[in-house]
């Protein structure tokens, strides 16, 4: 069977090339209950030695591919993270003019049951934070919902403050 290459600069292969000389051991020993004799286990041990090297090898080939195998996933990885950055820059939300951005925020600010839509626009990006800050009907009304205090009393022993200046 040909060997697979791996890397195209050192040739590595997947073939194992294990040594197929045959087993010193005989047949008749591996299938019946008769003890080797001392020339046999000599030669059984070498043969062990012999497998265990080989065996030794071949873990050490699986750790070299799996290694290799796990940088290709990072890379792959890497790429699908650069894959998505450039297609969000294709976004359409990127060319919504800055006057409709603004009515969407002005919108959106109307509607109690949006999270506090103020906040949560103007740290979405630079160009959303100075369009949302740019607004100043956005900012009119500022929701605060205390409803979570008690949950949030049991977990701490500091006193809750909330300092407002309203100039």
């Amino acid at each position: 069977m040909p060997s697979t290459a791996i890397c195209p600069h050192c040739l590595a292969s997947l073939d194992p090339q294990l040594d197929s000389k045959p087993s010193p051991i005989p047949s008749d020993l591996l299938e019946t209950n008769r003890p080797p004799t001392d020339p046999e286990i000599l030669d059984i041990h070498g043969a062990i030695d012999e497998k265990r090297a080989q065996k030794t090898r071949l873990e050490a080939r699986i750790a070299a591919v799996q290694s290799l195998l796990e940088k290709l996933r990072v890379d792959c990885d890497n790429l699908d993270d650069d894959i998505q950055a450039h297609e969000g820059t294709l976004s359409p939300l990127r060319r919504i003019p800055i006057e409709l951005l603004s009515l969407i925020f002005v919108f959106a600010s109307r509607f109690k049951y949006l999270e506090p839509t103020p906040w949560t626009a103007s740290q979405v990006c630079h160009l959303w934070r100075t369009v949302a800050l740019s607004q100043s009907s956005f900012w009119a009304t500022i929701n605060l919902d205390f409803g979570r205090m008690s949950e949030m009393d049991r977990k701490t022993s500091t006193p809750f403050r909330l300092k407002a200046q309203l100039k």
